[in-house]
C-alpha cells in the first residue's frame, strides 16, 4: 500500500486507499496502453519532471508555493511507479518511450511546459492535470481488467485533488 504525507490542513492525495497492485493476467496490448500514461506526452514521468522543474524554479521566490508543487510532485512520482509496476505485471518492461499508433518515441524534456510566469506555470500544470484525467479515463475504457481499471480510478481521484490545489493557487491562495 503506498502511504502519501499530508502537510498542515492539506492532503495532497485522495484520502481512500490505494487498491493492490495486481492484474488478471499478462497482455501486452494493456501494458501498451499504459505505456502512454506512464511516458507519453501526457504522463506521470512528464507530470513529475514538469512539477520538479516548477518546484526548483519557485523555491527561493515562494517558498510556500513550491512547497505545494514539490507534494504534488511526490504524489506524481507514486503514480508513475503504480503504472510502471502494472506494466511490468502486465509482462512488459516499463521503459521512458510512447507508442501511438505504431510509432515508438522515447520520452523527451521537449514534452514539459515549463511556462514563464507563476500564473502560466500552474495554468500549465492545470491544464496537464486535466489531460491526464481525460487519458486515464479513455485508457480505463479501453482495458477490461477490473483490478487494473481499479488503480486507474484511483489515481485519477488524486489528480482532481491536484485540480483543486492547483485552482486554489491560481487564485492566489498559499
Amino acid at each position: 500500500m503506498y502511504v502519501v504525507q499530508s502537510y498542515s490542513s492539506i492532503s495532497y492525495a485522495d484520502r481512500s486507499k490505494y487498491p493492490k497492485l495486481h492484474v488478471m493476467a499478462p497482455n501486452e496490448y494493456y501494458a501498451e496502453i499504459l505505456q502512454e500514461d506512464y511516458a507519453g506526452g501526457v504522463s506521470e514521468l512528464t507530470s513529475v519532471n514538469q512539477y520538479e522543474y516548477h518546484y526548483i524554479v519557485n523555491r527561493r521566490k515562494d517558498a510556500s508555493l513550491a512547497k505545494h508543487l514539490g507534494n504534488i510532485e511526490e504524489v506524481e512520482r507514486r503514480h508513475l511507479e503504480m503504472v510502471g509496476e502494472l506494466i511490468r505485471l502486465l509482462g512488459v518492461d516499463p521503459m521512458y518511450r510512447s507508442c501511438c499508433n505504431n510509432d515508438q518515441s522515447e520520452w523527451s524534456c521537449k514534452r514539459i511546459e515549463y511556462g514563464g510566469k507563476v500564473t502560466e506555470q500552474l495554468k500549465c500544470d492545470l491544464e496537464a492535470e486535466y489531460r491526464s484525467i481525460r487519458n486515464y479515463n479513455m485508457h480505463s475504457k479501453l482495458i477490461e481488467d477490473p483490478y487494473i481499471k481499479a488503480i486507474l480510478a484511483r489515481i485519477v481521484k488524486d489528480e482532481y485533488v491536484h485540480v483543486h490545489i492547483l485552482e486554489a493557487l491560481i487564485r492566489g491562495e498559499r
